[in-house]
């Protein structure tokens, strides 16, 4: 929980308008949380039967690049009415908000 939170939360810092060295500490660290879809990854590997482990991968994988378009469109479409920093930030309170909420389904599968 705490990695798929990094993803998003230190983006919210964009809301005080920190200098630069702060920007790029805090995006390298939220990268940091990328590490946070390999258990998720292993445990949908552990799910899946032998003969169709490369077709799921395949269709996660897709379906994970196509949401994260859809996100970027959405963030652009938002972008275009608001500053960049407030953008940056409700995304990531957004996304923060998400990871929270959904946090009990994924508890909810492990325990499966």
């Amino acid at each position: 929980m705490a990695l798929r939170l990094l993803l998003a939360a230190p983006y919210l810092l964009f809301a005080s308008g920190p200098p630069v060295l702060v920007v790029a500490a805090a995006v390298f660290v939220a990268s940091v949380g990328f590490v946070a879809t390999l258990p998720l990854q292993e445990q949908l590997l552990a799910l899946t039967p032998d003969p169709v482990r490369g077709q799921v991968q395949g269709v996660e994988s897709a379906g994970r690049m196509t949401w994260q378009s859809i996100g970027a469109a959405i963030a652009g479409g938002v972008a275009q009415q608001l500053t960049p920093s407030t953008t940056i930030t409700a995304i990531a309170a957004v996304s923060v908000a998400i990871t929270v909420v959904s946090r009990d389904d994924s508890v909810r599968c492990q325990g499966e």
